[in-house]
Protein backbone atom coordinates (compact mmCIF):
# COMPACT_ATOMS: atom_id res chain seq x y z
CA UNK A 1 0.00 0.00 0.00
CA UNK A 2 1.41 3.02 -0.97
CA UNK A 3 2.58 5.68 2.05
CA UNK A 4 0.48 8.64 0.16
CA UNK A 5 -2.88 6.18 1.51
CA UNK A 6 -1.33 4.94 4.45
CA UNK A 7 -0.76 8.31 5.96
CA UNK A 8 -4.56 9.53 4.65
CA UNK A 9 -6.00 6.03 6.72
CA UNK A 10 -3.92 6.70 9.46
CA UNK A 11 -4.99 10.21 9.63
CA UNK A 12 -8.86 9.49 9.34
CA UNK A 13 -8.67 6.58 12.07
CA UNK A 14 -6.73 9.25 14.62
CA UNK A 15 -9.80 11.68 13.68
CA UNK A 16 -13.01 9.22 13.91
CA UNK A 17 -11.04 7.90 17.21
CA UNK A 18 -11.13 4.44 16.07
CA UNK A 19 -7.72 1.86 17.24
CA UNK A 20 -6.12 0.78 13.77
CA UNK A 21 -5.23 -2.61 15.43
CA UNK A 22 -8.11 -2.60 17.70
CA UNK A 23 -10.54 -5.85 16.39
CA UNK A 24 -11.39 -6.70 13.15
CA UNK A 25 -15.30 -5.05 13.79
CA UNK A 26 -15.42 -2.10 15.67
CA UNK A 27 -19.11 -0.59 16.38
CA UNK A 28 -19.46 3.15 17.32
CA UNK A 29 -22.35 5.12 17.52
CA UNK A 30 -22.44 8.99 15.15
CA UNK A 31 -24.74 11.30 16.11
CA UNK A 32 -24.89 12.96 12.67
CA UNK A 33 -26.59 9.25 11.57
CA UNK A 34 -30.41 9.50 12.00
CA UNK A 35 -33.63 7.13 10.67
CA UNK A 36 -33.31 7.11 6.90
CA UNK A 37 -29.76 7.16 7.05
CA UNK A 38 -28.51 4.89 9.95
CA UNK A 39 -25.46 2.80 9.52
CA UNK A 40 -21.92 3.82 7.76
CA UNK A 41 -19.79 0.94 7.48
CA UNK A 42 -16.47 1.48 6.51
CA UNK A 43 -13.76 -1.15 5.16
CA UNK A 44 -9.86 -0.39 5.42
CA UNK A 45 -7.24 -2.45 5.21
CA UNK A 46 -9.18 -5.90 6.43
CA UNK A 47 -11.19 -3.89 9.20
CA UNK A 48 -14.58 -3.08 9.82
CA UNK A 49 -15.33 0.63 11.15
CA UNK A 50 -19.36 0.69 12.10
CA UNK A 51 -21.19 3.76 12.81
CA UNK A 52 -24.62 3.77 13.81
CA UNK A 53 -27.15 6.02 14.89
CA UNK A 54 -28.03 6.84 18.32
CA UNK A 55 -31.43 4.55 18.09
CA UNK A 56 -29.70 1.30 17.03
CA UNK A 57 -27.30 1.54 19.26
CA UNK A 58 -29.13 -0.67 22.16
CA UNK A 59 -29.19 -3.60 19.45
CA UNK A 60 -25.28 -2.94 19.19
CA UNK A 61 -24.85 -6.31 20.63
CA UNK A 62 -26.11 -8.43 17.48
CA UNK A 63 -23.67 -7.40 15.95
CA UNK A 64 -21.21 -9.74 17.91
CA UNK A 65 -19.63 -12.46 14.94
CA UNK A 66 -19.62 -9.81 12.38
CA UNK A 67 -17.36 -11.17 9.89
CA UNK A 68 -15.04 -7.88 8.71
CA UNK A 69 -16.48 -8.69 5.19
CA UNK A 70 -19.85 -7.73 6.29
CA UNK A 71 -21.91 -4.88 4.05
CA UNK A 72 -24.28 -1.65 5.48
CA UNK A 73 -27.18 -3.72 4.13
CA UNK A 74 -25.97 -6.80 6.26
CA UNK A 75 -26.02 -4.93 9.12
CA UNK A 76 -29.21 -2.89 8.61
CA UNK A 77 -30.96 -6.82 7.95
CA UNK A 78 -30.05 -8.11 11.49
CA UNK A 79 -31.03 -4.40 13.45
CA UNK A 80 -33.90 -3.41 11.81
CA UNK A 81 -37.12 -4.99 10.11
CA UNK A 82 -40.08 -3.99 7.67
CA UNK A 83 -37.79 -1.24 6.40
CA UNK A 84 -36.89 -0.99 2.23
CA UNK A 85 -33.39 -0.53 2.14
CA UNK A 86 -31.05 1.69 -0.46
CA UNK A 87 -27.35 1.15 -0.80
CA UNK A 88 -24.94 3.91 -0.47
CA UNK A 89 -21.38 3.54 -1.62
CA UNK A 90 -18.90 6.70 -1.18
CA UNK A 91 -14.84 6.55 -2.01
CA UNK A 92 -12.31 8.39 0.06
CA UNK A 93 -9.37 9.86 -2.39
CA UNK A 94 -6.42 11.45 -1.34
CA UNK A 95 -3.18 13.44 -3.00
CA UNK A 96 -0.35 14.63 -2.16
CA UNK A 97 2.28 17.33 -3.28
CA UNK A 98 4.22 14.31 -5.01
CA UNK A 99 1.37 13.21 -6.68
CA UNK A 100 -0.77 15.94 -7.84
CA UNK A 101 -1.48 16.63 -11.35
CA UNK A 102 -2.13 20.66 -11.88
CA UNK A 103 -4.70 21.55 -13.81
CA UNK A 104 -4.59 24.94 -15.17
CA UNK A 105 -7.44 27.23 -15.82
CA UNK A 106 -9.46 27.58 -19.00
CA UNK A 107 -8.30 30.57 -21.38
CA UNK A 108 -9.59 33.82 -19.31
CA UNK A 109 -10.69 32.12 -16.13
CA UNK A 110 -9.83 33.70 -12.77
CA UNK A 111 -9.83 32.04 -9.98
CA UNK A 112 -9.42 33.63 -6.70
CA UNK A 113 -10.93 33.39 -3.08
CA UNK A 114 -14.70 34.50 -2.43
CA UNK A 115 -16.35 36.21 0.64
CA UNK A 116 -19.33 37.27 2.20
CA UNK A 117 -18.85 40.25 -0.69
CA UNK A 118 -19.87 37.63 -3.46
CA UNK A 119 -22.55 36.73 -1.92
CA UNK A 120 -25.05 38.03 -4.70
CA UNK A 121 -23.06 35.63 -7.35
CA UNK A 122 -23.06 33.10 -4.95
CA UNK A 123 -26.57 32.69 -4.77
CA UNK A 124 -27.14 32.69 -8.56
CA UNK A 125 -24.75 30.16 -9.26
CA UNK A 126 -26.72 28.26 -6.39
CA UNK A 127 -30.22 28.78 -7.93
CA UNK A 128 -28.85 26.88 -11.37
CA UNK A 129 -27.45 24.08 -9.22
CA UNK A 130 -30.40 21.19 -8.69
CA UNK A 131 -30.72 20.49 -4.50
CA UNK A 132 -29.02 17.03 -5.13
CA UNK A 133 -25.70 18.46 -6.30
CA UNK A 134 -25.89 21.78 -4.25
CA UNK A 135 -25.81 18.32 -0.96
CA UNK A 136 -23.05 17.25 -2.42
CA UNK A 137 -20.99 19.59 -2.78
CA UNK A 138 -21.76 21.42 0.17
CA UNK A 139 -20.17 24.25 0.12
CA UNK A 140 -20.60 27.64 2.05
CA UNK A 141 -19.17 30.98 1.72
CA UNK A 142 -18.91 30.83 5.42
CA UNK A 143 -16.06 27.25 4.87
CA UNK A 144 -12.54 28.00 6.33
CA UNK A 145 -11.49 28.38 2.67
CA UNK A 146 -13.37 28.94 -0.69
CA UNK A 147 -12.43 29.28 -4.18
CA UNK A 148 -14.11 30.60 -7.12
CA UNK A 149 -13.23 30.16 -10.98
CA UNK A 150 -14.55 33.18 -12.91
CA UNK A 151 -14.98 32.42 -16.57
CA UNK A 152 -14.19 34.87 -19.40
CA UNK A 153 -17.57 36.46 -19.25
CA UNK A 154 -16.91 37.12 -15.76
CA UNK A 155 -19.73 34.74 -14.54
CA UNK A 156 -18.81 32.58 -11.28
CA UNK A 157 -18.50 28.74 -12.95
CA UNK A 158 -17.15 26.62 -10.29
CA UNK A 159 -16.41 26.90 -7.16
CA UNK A 160 -14.21 24.59 -4.32
CA UNK A 161 -13.73 24.82 -0.68
CA UNK A 162 -11.95 23.07 2.59
CA UNK A 163 -13.94 21.76 5.59
CA UNK A 164 -11.15 20.99 8.48
CA UNK A 165 -12.19 17.62 9.87
CA UNK A 166 -9.51 17.87 13.35
CA UNK A 167 -6.43 19.31 12.84
CA UNK A 168 -4.91 17.05 10.40
CA UNK A 169 -7.74 16.85 7.74
CA UNK A 170 -8.78 18.95 4.97
CA UNK A 171 -11.93 17.78 3.31
CA UNK A 172 -12.87 19.16 -0.55
CA UNK A 173 -16.36 19.87 -1.32
CA UNK A 174 -16.74 21.32 -5.08
CA UNK A 175 -19.85 22.33 -7.18
CA UNK A 176 -19.86 23.50 -10.56
CA UNK A 177 -22.35 25.70 -12.88
CA UNK A 178 -24.56 22.85 -14.68
CA UNK A 179 -23.58 25.01 -18.38
CA UNK A 180 -20.46 25.39 -17.82
CA UNK A 181 -19.47 21.66 -16.77
CA UNK A 182 -16.74 19.14 -18.62
CA UNK A 183 -14.86 22.29 -19.53
CA UNK A 184 -12.50 22.24 -16.33
CA UNK A 185 -13.44 24.98 -14.43
CA UNK A 186 -13.81 22.27 -11.88
CA UNK A 187 -10.82 20.78 -12.08
CA UNK A 188 -8.62 23.55 -11.99
CA UNK A 189 -10.45 25.12 -8.86
CA UNK A 190 -9.64 22.03 -6.96
CA UNK A 191 -5.97 21.94 -8.12
CA UNK A 192 -5.29 25.61 -6.58
CA UNK A 193 -7.75 24.80 -3.91
CA UNK A 194 -4.95 21.76 -3.22
CA UNK A 195 -2.18 23.88 -3.21
CA UNK A 196 -3.79 26.02 -0.87
CA UNK A 197 -3.89 22.71 1.42
CA UNK A 198 -0.40 21.73 1.01
CA UNK A 199 0.61 25.11 2.22
CA UNK A 200 -1.40 24.19 6.19
CA UNK A 201 0.47 20.52 6.70
CA UNK A 202 -3.10 19.31 6.41
CA UNK A 203 -4.26 15.70 4.68
CA UNK A 204 -6.52 16.34 1.36
CA UNK A 205 -9.78 14.28 1.40
CA UNK A 206 -11.91 14.20 -1.43
CA UNK A 207 -15.40 12.68 -0.87
CA UNK A 208 -17.75 11.48 -3.59
CA UNK A 209 -20.56 8.88 -4.49
CA UNK A 210 -19.14 6.03 -6.27
CA UNK A 211 -21.75 6.33 -9.10
CA UNK A 212 -21.08 9.99 -10.02
CA UNK A 213 -18.54 9.28 -13.12
CA UNK A 214 -17.84 12.88 -13.16
CA UNK A 215 -16.77 13.38 -9.81
CA UNK A 216 -14.45 10.10 -9.66
CA UNK A 217 -13.17 11.25 -13.19
CA UNK A 218 -12.15 14.63 -11.70
CA UNK A 219 -10.53 13.76 -9.11
CA UNK A 220 -8.48 10.95 -10.58
CA UNK A 221 -7.58 13.51 -12.81
CA UNK A 222 -5.53 15.44 -10.45
CA UNK A 223 -3.70 12.66 -9.53
CA UNK A 224 -5.94 11.59 -6.42
CA UNK A 225 -5.85 7.78 -4.92
CA UNK A 226 -8.37 5.89 -3.41
CA UNK A 227 -7.73 5.15 -0.05
CA UNK A 228 -11.14 3.28 1.26
CA UNK A 229 -14.54 3.40 0.54
CA UNK A 230 -18.00 4.08 2.84
CA UNK A 231 -21.02 1.78 2.50
CA UNK A 232 -24.05 3.45 3.77
CA UNK A 233 -27.97 2.30 3.80
CA UNK A 234 -31.13 4.86 2.74
CA UNK A 235 -33.73 3.77 4.40
CA UNK A 236 -37.43 4.24 3.31
CA UNK A 237 -40.62 3.09 5.93
CA UNK A 238 -43.82 2.66 5.13
CA UNK A 239 -45.11 6.06 6.80
CA UNK A 240 -43.34 7.53 3.53
CA UNK A 241 -45.29 5.83 1.51
CA UNK A 242 -48.13 7.14 3.41
CA UNK A 243 -46.39 10.66 3.85
CA UNK A 244 -46.01 10.77 -0.16
CA UNK A 245 -49.77 9.53 -0.93
CA UNK A 246 -51.03 12.58 1.40
CA UNK A 247 -49.18 14.84 -0.12
CA UNK A 248 -50.14 13.93 -3.94
CA UNK A 249 -53.77 14.46 -2.56
CA UNK A 250 -53.41 17.29 -0.23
Amino acid sequence: MPDLIQKHIRTYLRYRGWKAQGPLVQVREDENLHAHYPVAAYSIGGYLYVMLAPFLMPGKEMLEGLPPSASAMKIISILMEGVQMQPDASGFYTVDPDHLQPASPPAGAVIRPLTAADAGIWEEMLSACNPLDREAGALSLEDPLILGCFDETGTLASAASFWYWGKNLADIGVLTHPDRRGRGFGRAVVSALCREGFATGRNIQYRCDDKNEGSVALCKSLGFVKSFSMEGVILRYPEDDMDDEADHLG
